[in-house]
């Protein structure tokens, strides 16, 4: 009797702790769908998504616990990405910090973070991006490394007290626009 109860106490618990899986989005058929935050990715041929593994371990080694890395897309052969970080701001920051705000505040690192690592002549500028009749708070980033460019643009949506952070990444020409096409409203 005691060991039953204890099972259930421990199974409450868990679903306690889990309460917080709704913000995870899934995948199925080649797409990914997310309705915490409102949208939906169709893989490109020749793409692969990440598995859960890869996901975890991501998620495992971020310098931030708030950070769950929710989906993730590739291109082995030109090594463009696309991924949906949730991150939890409301820990770090005061949940009233909006989009525009928190852009800015990464952006104010964005040059140095990547200077650190080789990257010259980087850039980082504020812009918007639709998504259906959606506009979102985005910024665009460039950069080169031995000749190779980077484009970023990164598209926020805050929910709650969570900042929601998508990533289209390209190497060489810039992509980020079309892979954002990618995207649509759940």
């Amino acid at each position: 009797m005691k060991r039953t109860i204890a099972l259930i106490l421990v199974s409450f618990i868990l679903l306690a702790s889990c309460s917080k899986s709704g913000i995870r989005g899934k995948i199925s058929n080649n797409v990914y769908q997310n309705s915490f935050i409102g949208l939906g990715f169709n893989l490109p041929e020749g793409w692969s998504f990440y598995t859960d593994k890869q996901l975890e371990d991501l998620s495992a080694s971020a310098e931030s616990e708030n950070i769950v890395y929710d989906m993730r897309v590739y291109n082995s052969e030109n090594i463009n990405s696309v991924g949906v970080n949730i991150e939890n701001v409301g820990i770090e920051y005061n949940t009233s910090t909006d989009v525009k705000t928190y852009l800015l505040n990464t952006m104010s690192g964005i040059d140095t973070s990547l200077s650190s690592i080789g990257y010259e002549g980087v850039t980082c500028d504020l812009t918007t991006i639709k998504i259906g009749e959606t506009e979102y708070p985005a910024m665009k980033i460039s950069a080169s490394i031995s000749s190779m460019v980077l484009n970023q643009l990164v598209f926020c949506i805050q929910k709650e007290e969570y900042m929601i952070n998508i990533a289209a990444t390209s190497f060489g020409e810039d992509k980020t626009a079309e892979l954002v096409s990618y995207f649509y409203l759940v």
